[in-house]
This record gives structure tokens, sequence and C-alpha cells, in this order.
């Protein structure tokens, strides 16, 4: 590149792209990475991990915004932050533990009735790594199978911890489904086994 076409460029901080007239709006770093590519005809782009992306903070309006969506959902979903302390939730997890006020829980005491981190909880490696972490536990207490999910999102609280959407489905059928299929066909084997 021309070292005056560098000069015409905004100067940028770590993490932080800025769109070029926007006054210090940001775009996604995959926006970025594809901005470069065409601006640039750069093949190999480094992507981010949402450390280096600049969090933003959610307000009132987009938990609204988000309950009235995930309220939609038929499983538990819950905006969550890396403490385990509970930021929105929808109505069938509201409805499920008989709570209407989920807000600033301790997710293991309120919703698990444990003192520490849930055994197994998706959260402590999605936090750990910054990335997706989905998970099938057997919950003891109710004999349901759940797979759980954590998803980082670029979102932060007030207070300036990460936030993660934590989806929880009931696959207890499906895991059931599964067992039987996997009992039929080492029983049809044990059956080819004799016949042959």
């Amino acid at each position: 590149m021309p070292a005056d076409a560098r000069r015409d460029e905004p100067e940028r901080s770590p993490g932080v792209t800025t769109i070029p007239g926007g006054e210090g709006l940001r775009r996604s770093a995959r926006q970025a990475a594809l901005a470069s590519v065409v601006r640039y005809g750069v093949v190999a782009v480094h992507l981010p991990t949402l450390r280096d992306v600049a969090l933003q903070p959610i307000g009132p309006e987009f938990l609204q915004w988000w309950r009235a969506i995930m309220d939609s959902a038929p499983f538990y979903a819950m905006i969550i932050d890396e403490d385990h302390c509970i930021v929105a939730w929808n109505s069938q997890l509201e409805a499920s533990h008989g709570c209407e006020n989920l807000s600033g829980a301790y997710c293991p005491q309120r919703i698990h009735g444990t003192s520490g981190v849930y055994p197994g909880c998706p959260l402590e490696l999605a936090a750990r790594t910054d990335d997706n972490a989905e998970c099938v536990i057997y919950v003891e207490e109710t004999a349901r199978w759940v797979r759980s999910g954590a998803y980082p999102t670029h979102f932060c609280s007030a207070e300036g911890k990460r936030l993660f959407l934590h989806l929880t489905h009931d696959i207890t059928e499906e895991h059931h489904a599964q067992e039987q299929l996997k009992q039929s066909l080492e029983h049809h084997e044990a059956l080819g086994q004799l016949l042959v």
C-alpha cells in the first residue's frame, strides 16, 4: 500500500474498528476483517477473540426486546454474567421455577439449589475460552436429560462483566430414543453373530 494511502486512514485502537466518518461507531470484528479483505486484498486475516473486541453495555430497552423474542422459545433461556448472576430470563424459566424476579440472582443457588457452580455447567468453559460451550447433563433432581449451552456475546453488564447467552433444552425423549436404538443395534449384532 502506498505511504500516502496510510496517512488517510484513521488511527486505530487495538480491538476496536472505527468506521471512517462514523465518529466512533463500531462494527463487528467479522465486518472489519471482510472490509480489510475487500479493500486491501488480504488473504489471511486475524479475527479477534471476544477479549479483543470492545464489549457494549446493555440497557433496559435491549433486555425488553430480548425477553419479547425469547419468550417464544420452548426452552429455558437466560442472559447470565461471567459470575453466574442472572441478568435476563424468559417466561419458560420463570414459570418452571415459580419466581418472577431473578435479576441479579446467583444461578447455581436460585435455579439449581447449590451453593457452588453446578457440575458440568457450560458457562465455566465458555468464560475460560471465549467460545461456545455445550454439554449434555443428567439432572438427578428431575430425572431428566438436558442439553445446556453457554455462548459468549459482544455485550457486558452495567458493571462491565461479560455476558453469555445460556440455553437449556430438555432432551430426555431424544436421549431415551437413542438408547433404545443403541440397544436394538446391539441385539441385532448379537443375533447376526449367532447366525454366522
